[in-house]
This record gives structure tokens, sequence and C-alpha cells, in this order.
């Protein structure tokens, strides 16, 4: 019996172990989001985004720029924060988000005609649309879907606005990491 016992604590400590040391892409999530944000005309409106952001489930770090109509948001791994949710927030006091500028860390899928990006952790999945300036990381992108490997870490701007199908269209600038 305490064999046994002694046993299934060294299994359970070796899967917990293995779960921080190896690489995986089932836990994709946003790491860094820098957000455009209009309306905001005193430091009172920024402090206030500030704090409604800070109280997210997740955030480690909130740097709200009023003369530059910018909230720069880093969030902790394992995070489940999702643009929408930040959208509707910034919504809720009283302002209108735009653009946002992530680094996002999910799995690529194909998707008809190009590619999308399951980000797991919160459950959503991007479209990504090449950005003309820099089509190389595009490119990048889809060799990639046609691999193997398919997690991986991009840098692109969400667009203010989703696409027809009602997801988020994510710009791809850069790809990082993996």
């Amino acid at each position: 019996m305490r064999k046994a016992i002694v046993t299934r604590r060294l299994i359970i400590a070796a899967s917990v172990l293995a779960s921080l040391l190896l690489p995986s892409t089932a836990r994709a999530e946003l790491t860094r989001i820098e957000m455009k944000i209009a309306g905001m005309d005193c430091a009172t409106c920024a402090h206030g985004v500030s704090v409604a952001i800070r109280k997210l489930l997740g955030v480690d770090a909130v740097d709200v720029s009023l003369d530059r109509g910018l909230a720069l948001i880093q969030l902790r791994r394992g995070n489940r924060v999702t643009l929408q949710e930040l959208r509707q927030l910034v919504k809720h006091t009283g302002f209108a988000s735009r653009e946002a500028t992530v680094t996002v860390i999910g799995e690529l899928q194909p998707d008809p005609g190009g590619a999308a990006l399951s980000v797991t952790g919160p459950g959503t999945m991007l479209t990504l649309i090449a950005d003309t300036a820099r089509p190389n990381a595009y490119k990048t992108v889809r060799e990639r879907l046609a691999g193997t490997a398919r997690g991986i870490t991009l840098i692109g701007v969400v667009e203010e606005k989703p696409g027809k199908d009602g997801r988020d269209r994510l710009v791809v600038h850069e790809i990082t990491g993996q």
C-alpha cells in the first residue's frame, strides 16, 4: 500500500515537471498587448482604465499613456485574457478601443485561403493576414503550416473590426521564438 502511494506521488511529480519543462502549444495565449484607446482626455481617465485592466485575472502589468492614447499590457503565462474582453472593459470605462499590436503564442491551423492561429488558452481563433510591408513573415507562416511544427509566436496588429466571419484578423509582422 505504501509503495503504491510513493509510486503515485512520483508519477504526479514527474508529470508536473514535464509540463513545466516541455514546450507546449496546448496552452496558447496573448503575452503582450499594446492597445490604442480613443477618448481619454485627462489623467483620471487614464488611471481609471489602468485600474480596470489591472483587475483582470492574468494581467501582470499595465501602463496607460494619456499622451499617446495607448495601454501597454503584460500578461502572465497561463492567462485566458481575450482582446474581446479588453475591448469590452475599455468600452465599459467610457472609451473606445482601436487596433492592438499583440504578441501571441498559438498553434497554426489551415484556413480557407490562408492560415489561422488557434489561441486555445482563451479559446479563440485569429485569421492571419499578410502585411504588404513585411511579406516574408506571412510566407514563413505558410511554410510552417505546410510542415509538422505548428506551434508559433507571432507579433502583429489585430485590426479594429473583425472580418466577415466574426473573427479577429491578425496582420502578421514578425515571428519570434519557436
